[in-house]
């Protein structure tokens, strides 16, 4: 053999050859060479690998935000809409009340057997228009409310699934926080 091992093997031939024959050396030599490989080659996939759950998360974490924010939004559009009904409901009843003091005044004008006849008259008119409007204005609110669930229940998910969602979402942002 040439070069520096040829030189090396004289001196291992006058004692030093049980230092070279020894596994131990030769283990811990496969292994400096086996790290240097994988950090040469290795290093730079298990980056990206890193990379792309932290990527992953970020996305899970920007969606799940986004949807409460939705859910929110839909929460709030549901209020409003209550309240709405609310007003529409006190402007029927400021209306009939209205209509009805209206129909007192001029049937007091004709006589009291008009009157009588009219009062009944008008207060079997007001009662149907107001029956009618909240028929009208419970069917409404009625079908938005149940398009509105119908559609918050196919987005949502069962609590169980809920959970399970949320644990798995804690411990990945506590293993991103470390």
């Amino acid at each position: 053999m040439t070069g520096r091992i040829g030189a090396i093997l004289p001196v291992l031939a006058t004692g030093g050859a049980s230092y070279w024959t020894d596994p131990a050396i030769w283990a811990v030599i496969d292994f400096v060479v086996l790290a240097v490989l994988l950090v040469k080659f290795g290093g730079p996939a298990i980056s990206r690998i890193f990379a792309s759950k932290t990527e992953a998360i970020r996305t899970a974490v920007a969606t799940a935000e986004h949807a409460l924010a939705e859910a929110q939004r839909t929460l709030d559009e549901q209020k409003r809409l209550e309240a709405d009904q609310a007003k529409i409901l006190a402007d029927v009843g400021a209306s009939a009340k209205a209509l009805a003091q209206t129909l007192v005044a001029d049937l007091e004008l004709q006589g009291q057997t008009e009157i009588s006849r009219a009062r009944e008259a008008a207060r079997a008119e007001i009662e149907r228009e107001r029956q009618a409007m909240l028929s009208s204005v419970r069917a409404d609110v009625l079908q938005s409310a149940f398009a509105e669930a119908e559609r918050l229940i196919r987005e949502s998910l069962d609590d169980k699934r809920q959970r399970g969602l949320f644990e798995a979402f804690a411990a990945r942002a506590e293993e991103v926080r470390l």
